[in-house]
């Protein structure tokens, strides 16, 4: 077995997901809208924003903290990664009013800590989590540090 394939086995999905206040979708899955692109685009994660999206209608959970903030991978990062995720989720018919945008991270520990800031005040401390098979693992621990009680709902596989 590879050691991704290792990875992306430590949590699969599960049958049902328990509801929760949130479901928090970790950046990396879009392309910024430079030119030549007319819109912001679903990257090599986008499955994360698919993911979320059905989730949400599936009724898992009432609003979706997208956290990511301008990180330039493929070109200038022209705003934080949480505000291109909100543009595509309501092209997939996510209202705007059910997105909580988290727009300063880099990095996973940098979301994790971000994210707490937002939810500590709500009261918010389970979480569904959704972010690539591969990345659950080390997601899942930097969360949980964090002091979250985290629900993995992975994809990407």
């Amino acid at each position: 077995m590879s050691l991704v394939r290792s990875l992306e086995w430590q949590y699969l999905p599960p049958a049902e997901l328990p509801r929760a206040e949130v479901i928090v979708v970790l950046g990396g899955g879009t392309r910024s809208q430079a030119y030549p692109r007319p819109i912001h685009e679903i990257g090599e994660a986008g499955d994360r924003l698919l993911y979320a999206a059905y989730l949400y209608h599936q009724g898992v959970a009432p609003h979706l903290l997208l956290s990511g903030g301008v990180v330039a991978v493929d070109g200038p990062a022209l705003q934080p990664e949480a505000e291109a995720m909100a543009t595509l989720l309501t092209l997939l018919n996510v209202p705007h009013d059910a997105l909580w945008l988290e727009p300063r991270s880099r990095n996973t520990h940098e979301n994790a800590v971000e994210t707490r800031k937002l939810l500590e005040p709500r009261g918010i401390n389970r979480i569904v989590l959704v972010t690539s098979a591969m990345h659950m693992l080390r997601a899942v621990a930097i969360f949980e540090k964090q002091g979250f009680e985290v629900v993995p709902a992975p994809t990407d596989f």
